[in-house]
């Protein structure tokens, strides 16, 4: 899991957007677009191999709260991590 900010907008060039969908497509088996105007998310599914959605993950500001309730002795960052993890899943599906 990786986000990543991204500058594509409502006038982002077509090639641009093909581009970006191909690239995510090489590097990741889903695509969670949060922020991203509906039209954009479209046009980048339109041109991905892989799924691409909507979702908005917001709720990951408060993994860290999440994080300190899992039990284990693994540190804060990687129980934040396993929480961001199921958000996305769960904007998936």
């Amino acid at each position: 899991m990786a986000v990543l900010v991204s500058d594509l907008h409502l006038n982002s060039a077509p090639q641009t957007v093909e581009d970006t969908a191909r690239l995510l497509s090489r590097l990741y088996d889903a695509v969670v677009c949060d922020g991203l105007p509906d039209a954009v998310v479209d046009r980048l599914a339109r041109s991905a191999t892989v799924a691409v959605r909507a979702g908005y993950i917001g709720a990951a500001a408060h993994a860290d709260a999440l994080a300190q309730h899992l039990a284990g002795a693994d540190p804060l960052q990687h129980k934040r991590h396993r929480i961001l993890q199921a958000l996305v899943m769960q904007s998936m599906s």
